[in-house]
């Protein structure tokens, strides 16, 4: 299997948040952004398409062949979502059962994206770990692998099984002494769910040198916050738009700091415009308020 290192760091795509003035956070970069629940061909190549740093997918066992697979929708989970995703997932059921669209092999997803994107499968059945073991040796993945489940005993075999993958320890809690657990399982972070992170638990185990991951994380808003935490990695339903949002930040810190700089360089004043004599007749003030003014307008219209 091909070199696993902790993370990728892509130049401009790792985030921090670094203090700034008045309180708020001052954009830097960006954490490892994760396409949640690519389980189909369609969503893959559109997360492909879209510089998705990391495709998450769902491992299960196909129970006629025994082979490792894409998971799909089943009728027991369509009752316990909202409106929105029940549909989505109501149509992604029936799409799995068409004989010609049945869900996809996972060697043959792993095919598709070495060389092309990181990836974490998360394993959602007890017993995975040994088929899953053969087949990261056999393909020989060109990127990263991480692997994430809520079954910690096979967290603990994979890593003994394929010590170049990197195991992230699944909580739908706030674990206790997380980083104390994360070392007995011999894991390289943590994946919590996001209601439960918090700046201790950054700080926590980033101080033992572990990774932690956010899910499912799917404002914008929310995904920032994270970030000025320090999270390293944001599992989302939506990665399109969590990242177009971070870009927007960035541009927007960049020209902020961009005015800043230009501010001091004058000694703390804006260059005034002539403006017909006036502002020489009432001076500074009088062109500040104006400017106020026609902020105001404009804003308005």
């Amino acid at each position: 299997m091909g070199r696993v290192s902790l993370l990728t760091l892509v130049s401009g795509l790792i985030l921090r948040y670094e203090g700034g003035t008045k309180g708020m956070a001052s954009f830097r970069r960006i954490p490892l952004i994760v396409g949640h629940r690519a389980n189909t061909i369609a969503r893959i190549k559109k997360f492909l398409s879209h510089g998705v740093h990391v495709i998450e997918i769902d491992v299960i066992r196909d129970l006629e062949t025994g082979e490792l697979i894409l998971h799909h929708a089943r009728e027991d989970e369509l009752f316990k979502l909202s409106i929105e995703r029940r549909a989505s997932r109501l149509i992604e059921f029936m799409v799995s059962h068409i004989p010609f669209m049945k869900p996809k092999k996972l060697s043959d997803i792993l095919k598709m994206l070495s060389g092309r994107a990181d990836v974490m499968l998360d394993i959602k059945w007890r017993g995975l770990v040994r088929d899953l073991a053969e087949l990261l040796h056999e393909i020989d993945f060109k990127g990263n692998v991480y692997v994430t489940s809520k079954y910690h005993r096979d967290l603990l075999e994979v890593k003994r099984l394929v010590p170049k993958v990197k195991t992230l320890v699944s909580f739908d809690d706030q674990p206790i002494m997380c980083a104390e657990y994360v070392a007995k399982l011999k894991a390289d972070g943590a994946s919590v769910r996001v209601a439960f992170i918090d700046k201790e638990l950054v700080n926590e185990m980033h101080r033992h040198g572990y990774i932690l991951a956010a899910w499912t994380v799917n404002d914008i808003t929310i995904a920032k916050y994270l970030a000025s935490l320090g999270v390293d990695m944001i599992i989302t339903d939506i990665p399109i738009e969590i990242i177009r949002g971070f870009k927007k930040a960035e541009e927007e810190e960049i020209k902020e700091e961009e005015e800043r700089v230009r501010i001091e360089e004058t000694g703390g004043r804006e260059s005034i415009p002539v403006l017909g004599g006036i502002d020489h007749m009432f001076g500074f003030e009088f062109y500040q308020s104006f400017k106020r003014k026609q902020e105001e307008e404009g804003r308005k219209t």
